[in-house]
């Protein structure tokens, strides 16, 4: 990753995607080993971060992203968005445009601003 490009792994970019398409509630939390994302952690809302923070330290991971699915309407995050991910760098986002293709499109904390997403065949 640099300052202008986040990598993160096909197979997360695919389960970020699946998790939108299987209950249209995409919402949850990306942890780390190392500084390079590997698992996905999803949940209900706000109110299960904290339970799945725990699991994912208990898991001898670190807090990557968090990763929200926003309404069609909305494709940039709000402040709201970034809530309770004061430790996270990145905000995955998925949202459809105008076509009604999901896009997965990556923010980082600094400035929150939009960053290239490259995936890797990891």
């Amino acid at each position: 990753m640099n300052g202008t490009a986040l990598t993160i792994p096909r197979s997360l970019a695919n389960a970020l995607l699946a998790d939108a398409q299987g209950h249209g509630g995409a919402y949850g939390l990306v942890g780390a080993r190392e500084g390079r994302p590997t698992s996905l952690y999803p949940c209900a809302g706000p109110a299960g971060e904290e339970a799945i923070l725990a699991l994912l330290h208990d898991r001898g991971e670190q807090l990557f992203a968090g990763y929200r699915l926003l309404p069609e309407s909305r494709s940039t995050p709000a402040a709201a968005d970034w809530a309770g991910l004061e430790d996270a760098a990145w905000l995955l986002v998925l949202s459809t445009d105008t076509r009604g293709v999901l896009a997965l499109r990556a923010f980082a904390r600094d400035g929150r601003r939009e960053v290239n997403l490259v995936l890797s065949s990891g």
